[in-house]
């Protein structure tokens, strides 16, 4: 099994300097991944973060001994991946600490003890999700959908801004979600060299303090979404009386704060893995360009 660079810091098993260090142990299946998302650096890189191998004992007994606030298992989609989770997912429960799964498969989990399971969508458009992932938008939004109905509070999903969705786009999917009981963990998309999308340009960062804006927004106050405005696609107006530093925070689980998933540790942060001081919740709202 692996785990983030950063997680195996925290737990003792890498030696190394962190500025702010995870709250969550991110773990991550073996094995080789039967999808091909053009985002995706499968098992040797996620998002900017390496993957150091550990023997499972290894990690399993680091946990025992931690004050993580969560353990999120992160899964390649394969046979072999399913086969590690039904093995080592009962240990990971015992230490008592939340575990979250994201994966495509997990309903059989979450009569095991399985906090939260997350069904990664990650992107917007239709269109743009038949080309990036492969397979129906419309089918994998139903399914979410459907698990969220079934299992209140315990299912969420990933999106990534910077797939080529607009900003209406993204904060209209992002409240049909939250209506339908779905929590969102949110991305900013980072180009990962290896993959078919290592040249495709990140999102702006005005674009997605915007996004992060409307998130917050339509999270807290559903119905903030009638009184914003977008031009071809942009929004150019919200009630920003209504939004609190938090917005600008990693966006996922309870205690998900993801440290430079998404940014280098010199900045721009697009997420910050830790609450804003006052001037920098000052800077990141007129990052926006929004008054």
């Amino acid at each position: 099994m692996r785990a983030s660079i950063g997680t195996a810091g925290v737990l003792g098993l890498k030696r190394l300097k962190q500025i702010c260090p995870p709250k969550t142990a991110y773990l991550l299946t073996d094995g080789q991944c039967r999808r091909n998302c053009k985002f995706c650096g499968n098992s040797n890189q996620l998002a900017r973060v390496t993957w150091p191998h550990f023997a499972k004992e290894e990690i399993i007994s680091s946990l025992k001994s931690t004050d993580m606030k969560r353990i999120c298992i992160q899964t390649v989609d394969s046979k072999e991946a399913l086969e590690e989770v039904r093995e080592v997912l009962p240990e990971i429960i015992k230490t008592g600490i939340p575990v979250c799964l994201s994966s495509q498969f997990g309903e059989e989990f979450l009569e095991m003890g399985l906090d939260h399971w997350t069904i990664p969508l990650d992107v917007v458009r239709p269109d743009q999700y038949t080309a990036i992932k492969g397979g129906s938008f419309e089918k994998a939004l139903d399914r979410i959908k459907a698990m969220a109905a079934k299992y209140p509070n315990r299912i969420g999903t990933h999106l990534i801004a910077g797939l080529g969705e607009t900003e209406e786009e993204m904060i209209t999917l992002l409240h049909d979600l939250y209506r339908s009981g779905v929590s969102v963990g949110l991305f900013a998309f980072t180009p990962v060299p290896g993959t078919e999308l290592e040249n495709h340009p990140k999102i702006p960062l005005d674009s997605y303090r915007r996004i992060q804006i409307g998130n917050y927004l339509v999270s807290k106050y559903p119905e903030a979404i009638e009184e914003m405005v977008f031009q071809e696609g942009r929004l150019v107006f919200a009630p920003l009386d209504k939004v609190e530093s938090r917005a600008f925070e990693t966006w996922g689980c309870e205690d998900c704060n993801r440290p430079f998933y998404n940014e280098s540790p010199g900045g721009p942060w697009y997420n910050y893995p830790r609450p804003l001081s006052p001037e920098e919740f000052r800077e990141a709202l007129a990052e926006s360009g929004l008054k």
